[in-house]
C-alpha cells in the first residue's frame, strides 16, 4: 500500500509539473516573427533602426537582430548610420536597443539629443505602436524629452523643461530601406 502511495505522489508531481510548465509557456505569449519577404531573420541578421522625430530629423542606426520569433524579439545597435536634419537642426547621439512584441509594440532605448536654436532635448525612451499580426516594423507614437541643461541656453525661462515629439520608427534591412515583414506565430 505504501509503494502503491508513492508511486500516486511521484505520478501527481509529474503532472503538476507539466501543467506548470504549460502555464509558463502559454503566458510567454505567441512569437513574433521578423521577416525580409517570406524568409523569416535569423538572429545575427543586420538590421537597421529609423527614427524620425516631428520630420525634424532622421537618423538610422545599424546593428544585429539578437532574437527573432519570440514574444519579445530585440536588436542592439552599434553604430550610427546616417543622419539627416533640416536646416538649424542637429541631432546627436544614437538608439543602442530596439524590443518588438507580438502586440505590435516597439521600445527603443537611445539617447537621442535633438535641438533646435538655443534648446536641446534628450529623448531616453521612444515607443510606437505596429502592425504585429501582418505588416511591417514600421510605427507611430510620440516621445517625451527633457531639456539637456548642458547644451541649452542658459537664460531662465529660455527652454520649455520638456518638448514632445511625434516619431515614426521602423525597423529595416538597410539605410531608408523597406520595413521588415511581420507575422505573429
Amino acid at each position: 500500500m505504501r509503494q502503491f502511495n508513492l508511486l500516486s505522489a511521484s505520478i501527481l508531481a509529474a503532472l503538476m509539473l507539466v501543467a506548470a510548465l504549460a502555464s509558463t509557456a502559454s503566458a510567454a505569449g505567441p512569437g513574433l516573427v521578423i521577416k525580409e519577404g517570406e524568409t523569416p531573420l535569423a538572429s545575427g541578421a543586420t538590421a537597421y533602426v529609423g527614427v524620425n522625430l516631428d520630420d525634424e530629423c532622421l537618423q538610422f542606426d545599424q546593428g544585429t537582430l539578437t532574437s527573432n520569433g519570440k514574444s519579445k524579439d530585440k536588436a542592439a545597435f552599434t553604430a550610427v548610420a546616417s543622419i539627416q536634419c533640416e536646416e538649424g537642426v542637429t541631432m546627436t547621439g544614437s538608439v543602442s536597443s530596439a524590443e518588438m512584441t507580438s502586440t505590435g509594440l516597439m521600445e527603443l532605448k537611445s539617447t537621442l539629443v535633438i535641438k533646435r536654436g538655443e534648446c536641446a532635448y534628450e529623448f531616453k525612451k521612444l515607443s510606437v505602436t505596429f502592425p504585429a499580426e501582418e505588416g511591417g516594423v514600421i510605427g507611430f507614437g510620440t516621445a517625451t524629452g527633457k531639456l539637456d541643461k548642458a547644451e541649452s541656453s542658459k537664460v531662465k525661462g529660455a527652454c520649455e523643461k520638456t518638448a514632445t515629439k511625434e516619431i515614426v520608427a521602423d525597423l529595416t534591412n538597410s539605410v531608408e530601406g523597406e520595413p521588415f515583414l511581420t507575422e505573429v506565430s
